[in-house]
């Protein structure tokens, strides 16, 4: 056991962060998890950056963090990316420094889990503000356990719904905590950014409410929106065990902990992990706060399954109840139960593999080598990258496939190098300014109306924060951004190419009354089109 806590120690938990960096630097210089969220996110530190004003009153525009990034954001995308990934690495010793705090024999364990986590890692190479608030709320345990910095921890704590909403539930019950441990430096601390915006926010907007006017997410999505009517909201237990697993397959692990070994905070984060899955699965049904069934709104859950396997697995030195030893079956068999049903729907047996590694490690923990079943454990834990990251649904190959195929033809017809492209494909003027950093042909992006109306419904026309804010957009919003009363034929290019990606929302803003006689069709697939406005005169 001594040599497994020396392997687990601290400076495991910084090499492991250097490891995590490097390999997140070259994602990003891969670019394999581009991603149209993180994209977003490098947009609103940009336009932080031009316009700070107008950006940071724009509750959307998840403003802690995009002021965080503005300096990086103003030099490039490949700046702020390399950037985003080096603070979601500073997050894996800071939760280990956590575990020391709380005690933990294994103080490495739970850094391991967050940097394995194939949901984590995608997240933070995608540039996209999930994994930015989980490292946030890593950093505010830290402040909080590790360094009795209870104030700044609390801060952080109060800029944590302005990062990811879903996690205010998270600040919520560490708050709790912290008034039971009658901490008022970290109440104070955690009323210092929600108040201190508002009354800012007040005065620029002329507008006591304003949070509640401008919020930072629509309660409802767009009337008429066809893309409700393909999305139900309604999870499958293939796509849940993708889910969870994409968390890490240490979630099986984390199932198993005892109770009597977590500590008030470590019981607040599982009390919310709880909460946040049962609340995150049922909102798209409801249609709430836009939100879908995309694994990483889940991301805020790692932290708690990271905490929770670890003090599973050093419970395996220690003697275990029948009670205990009751639970650890029922769990295993509910988690075994889930993969047969995703099996047997034709997922991939990848759950019945991770219940197997864990059954036979518990095996090997209650036949008296605890030793022998932390081993396996650390090999589900790091098995995460490898087998279980098809359920993180970040990977630009495998979610935008279309991306290959439109390259490939284009580079079939090298005359189409020169001319401007239309299009409503969000990756696609960043993905060939990597393939072919010097196409003279410009893309230009069709704004969607639901992106537009978003705008528009969460900033304030009255003091000129929507016109700064599509200042500031400028040129680089997916591309060169074309908004949906622009698209005329009579001011298009003549030689402009459209390369149209299958998307239902594309009638609102191209209405097939309207543009199909308009454009000729050059190149068809199940997913995309490539036309190009007929010549004047032309029969249609």
């Amino acid at each position: 056991m001594s040599r497994l806590r020396a392997l687990l120690g601290m400076p495991g938990a910084w090499l492991l962060a250097a490891v995590f960096a490097l390999a997140g630097v070259l994602d990003v210089l891969a670019a394999r998890h581009l991603h149209d969220e993180g994209l977003l996110t490098y947009y609103f530190a940009r336009m932080t950056a031009d316009d700070p004003i107008a950006a940071a009153f724009l509750q959307k525009s998840r403003p802690p963090i995009s002021a965080m990034y503005a300096g990086f954001a103003a030099i490039g995308p490949t700046a702020f990316a390399i950037a985003h990934v080096l603070f979601a690495a500073l997050a894996i010793p800071a939760l280990s420094a956590t575990a020391r705090a709380l005690g933990h024999r294994f103080v490495a364990l739970p850094g391991l889990v967050l940097a394995a986590s194939p949901l984590y890692f995608a997240s933070a190479a995608a540039g996209v503000s999930n994994s930015d608030a989980v490292a946030v709320a890593c950093f505010a345990s830290w402040l909080w356990l590790a360094r009795e910095r209870r104030f700044a921890a609390g801060v952080l704590l109060g800029m944590l719904p302005w990062i990811r909403a879903e996690l205010a539930p998270l600040s919520l019950a560490l708050l709790v905590v912290a008034w039971r441990e009658r901490s008022r430096a970290t109440w104070l601390g955690a009323l210092c950014f929600p108040l201190g915006y508002a009354l800012l926010g007040a005065i620029v907007h002329g507008d006591v409410l304003w949070m509640a006017h401008y919020p930072p997410a629509l309660p409802t999505p767009m009337p008429n929106n066809p893309y409700w009517a393909t999305h139900d909201g309604r999870i499958g237990a293939a796509e849940l065990l993708a889910s969870l697993l994409a968390l890490g397959p240490a979630v099986v692990l984390a199932l198993l902990v005892p109770r009597d070994r977590l500590r008030p905070v470590e019981l607040a984060w599982l009390l919310f992990a709880a909460f946040e899955l049962g609340v995150l699965l049922s909102l798209p049904r409801w249609r709430a706060f836009n939100f879908d069934l995309s694994p990483r709104y889940l991301l805020g859950v790692v932290p708690a399954v990271a905490l929770a396997s670890s003090r599973c697995i050093e419970s395996w030195w220690e003697d275990a109840t029948l009670r205990r030893r009751a639970w650890e079956l029922v769990a295993l068999l509910g988690v075994a139960v889930l993969s047969w049903l995703a099996s047997a729907g034709g997922a991939h047996a990848s759950g019945l593999i991770a219940v197997a590694i864990a059954a036979a490690a518990l095996a090997c923990a209650r036949g008296g080598r605890p030793q022998w079943g932390a081993v396996l454990a650390l090999a589900l834990v790091c098995s995460g990258p490898f087998g279980f990251d098809d359920g993180a649904r970040l990977r630009r190959d495998r979610e935008s496939p279309e991306l290959d195929e439109i390259t490939a033809r284009l580079d079939e017809r090298p005359q189409w190098r020169e001319r401007p492209i239309y299009s409503n494909a969000p990756l696609l003027a960043a993905h060939l300014a990597r393939v072919d950093p010097q196409r003279p042909g410009a893309v230009h992006f069709i704004v969607q109306a639901d992106q537009l109306h978003e705008l528009v419904a969460l900033s304030n026309p009255d003091w000129g924060q929507r016109t700064r804010l599509l200042a500031a957009i400028g040129d680089e919003f997916y591309g060169v951004p074309v908004m949906p009363d622009a698209l005329v034929p009579a001011k298009l290019p003549a030689d402009a190419l459209f390369v149209l990606v299958d998307d239902p929302r594309l009638a609102l803003v191209l209405p097939a009354e309207r543009w199909d006689p308009q454009l000729e069709l050059l190149a068809t697939s199940l997913r995309v089109r490539i036309a190009q406005l007929r010549p004047e005169g032309s029969d249609g």
